[in-house]
């Protein structure tokens, strides 16, 4: 087990644009690893999921790892912000280990323009393919690609290949380090935890497939916006495609 720190908490932070498949990550890596865990969605919220450990921190205080993740913000200004409230918890004084979780463009988007037209609020603040979104998709590329370096030595999640190959799993589950397992895998939505409201939903299944998770058509979503001038229109910027080239291989 990784807590080998004075008994200290570990942390794990996940960084992702919504619609990238990080709960998915977050429920694996919760239900595999070996310990006590809890999980708060999203602090990006200038540290309002933080302040209400507050009403019950022996949930966190007596835990082994606590799993957050941190949705839609640039990652220098976030750097700058999280330590503002961390300090406020005493046992919250542990390593971090941070997580950068990617999904292809194609699929990305799909995802985000899917979600403007079931649930607006999720992409509301950024758009669903605005240029906007699309340069802090970049940010996010190139810390994955560590042509930018915020995060020290970041575990880094094509979310693609996580769906699809058992091999790589295994590799993550090293780095993670916990034993490989397939728990969590087949639940959609935001990770369930003591205290916390649960959400989140498939921009194209709702939760028709939860519980048969690895069933739903996720690397294929694109197909259903080919002909949508938004999508057309996102997938012509080229330093984009070009990053994604990088990262998920020969991409067209």
């Amino acid at each position: 087990m990784l807590r080998s720190y004075s008994g200290k908490m570990i942390e794990y932070r996940f960084w992702s644009m919504r619609r990238s498949g990080h709960h998915a990550i977050i429920n694996w890596v919760k239900n595999n690893i070996q310990g006590r865990v809890f999980f708060t969605n999203n602090v990006a919220d200038r540290g309002s999921e933080f302040r209400k450990l507050k009403k019950n921190p022996l949930v966190v205080k007596d835990c082994d790892f606590y799993l957050y993740n941190i949705e839609e913000r640039h990652i220098d200004s976030m750097l700058v912000d999280i330590p503002k409230y961390r300090h406020l918890y005493g046992y919250m004084n542990g390593p971090i280990v941070d997580v950068i979780v990617l999904r292809d463009p194609k699929n990305f988007f799909a995802s985000r323009l899917a979600s403007a037209t079931n649930k607006p609020s999720t992409v509301k603040e950024f758009g669903a393919a605005t240029k906007k979104a699309v340069n802090l998709y970049k940010h996010y590329m190139r810390e994955f690609l560590r042509q930018s370096n915020y995060l020290h030595m970041p575990i880094c999640v094509n979310f693609n290949k996580w769906f699809e190959d058992q091999n790589y799993r295994m590799h993550l589950s090293d780095k993670f380090n916990m034993p490989y397992g397939e728990k969590g895998m087949q639940t959609v939505g935001v990770p369930k935890c003591k205290g916390n409201k649960t959400g989140g939903i498939s921009s194209f299944d709702n939760m028709k497939f939860n519980g048969k998770a690895t069933t739903m058509d996720v690397l294929n979503r694109w197909v259903a916006f080919k002909s949508d001038s938004r999508f057309k229109k996102v997938l012509r910027d080229q330093e984009m495609m070009s990053l994604a080239e990088s990262i998920f291989g020969e991409y067209k």
